[in-house]
């Protein structure tokens, strides 16, 4: 959250659904979203809660392990190196995603 490009939305003011759509590639990497860096698909909850998982199995016979990046990855504000918090912006003190999560 940086105050223009990217904000908080309260839960109440999102849509019913949202569809993520995850780009497979051979190894866990980094690639470019409309700009942004974002990771690509690594299997760390569970290929089967996809509503493609079938179709995936028929095209494919089985599940592939991809291997995991030996990069660092932040999975919340608090794991923000300050520099990188500094740089976008972000407060400290401004409630986010973290503390909507804990509320």
């Amino acid at each position: 959250m940086n105050g223009t490009s990217i904000d908080w939305v309260p839960i109440d003011e999102l849509p019913n659904q949202v569809t993520y759509y995850h780009i497979e590639t051979e190894y866990h990497d980094v690639i470019l979203a409309n700009g942004a860096p974002a990771e690509t698909f690594v299997d760390v909850v569970g290929r089967m809660h996809f509503a493609n998982y079938q179709e995936y199995l028929d095209l494919f016979g089985a599940e592939r392990i991809i291997p995991e990046m030996t990069c660092p990855r932040i999975s919340s504000r608090r794991l923000l190196p300050n520099a990188i918090k500094a740089r976008l912006g972000i407060a400290e003190e401004t409630m986010g995603f973290d503390q909507f999560m804990s509320a």
